[in-house]
């Protein structure tokens, strides 16, 4: 089994066909439908922070088709996260200044320590940069 953490530019990628990793998004998520072989992760701040960006950039009727599969979605589990994480992430923000991570991926990145995922569908540099591998 291969767990895999999914962040807001996989998911907005596979959205918007004018988005230049659409192929590769809408592509990896077609091969994860399946295969049952993978476990996947996301977290509440992500779904949100990606509606938004649907919402923003391509339209209300396609952030609402987002939100409806992702709740519908069975295999994809959403993490909440609580002030404990919250407190992780912040720590991560605050000890990486260095980096431009936004709270999100902090937040995402305590998540991932916190099941131990150590893969991440992204596109977002930040996960390579704080040692998480990119699939596909």
């Amino acid at each position: 089994m291969t767990n895999i953490f999914i962040d807001t530019s996989a998911f907005y990628a596979s959205f918007d066909p004018e988005d230049d990793n659409y192929r590769t998004a809408s592509g990896f998520f077609r091969e994860i439908k399946e295969n049952s072989a993978y476990r996947l992760y996301t977290t509440n701040l992500v779904f949100y922070e990606t509606v938004t960006l649907i919402r923003s950039r391509i339209g209300i009727a396609e952030s609402i088709r987002f939100g409806q599969n992702l709740f519908r979605s069975k295999g994809i589990q959403t993490i909440f996260v609580d002030h404990a994480l919250e407190e992780k992430a912040f720590e991560i923000f605050t000890t990486h200044t260095d980096k431009d991570y936004s709270f999100i991926d902090c937040a995402s990145f305590a998540v991932m320590e916190e099941l131990g995922l150590q893969n991440a569908f992204t596109f977002d540099k930040h996960f390579a940069q704080a040692k998480f591998k990119q699939v596909p």
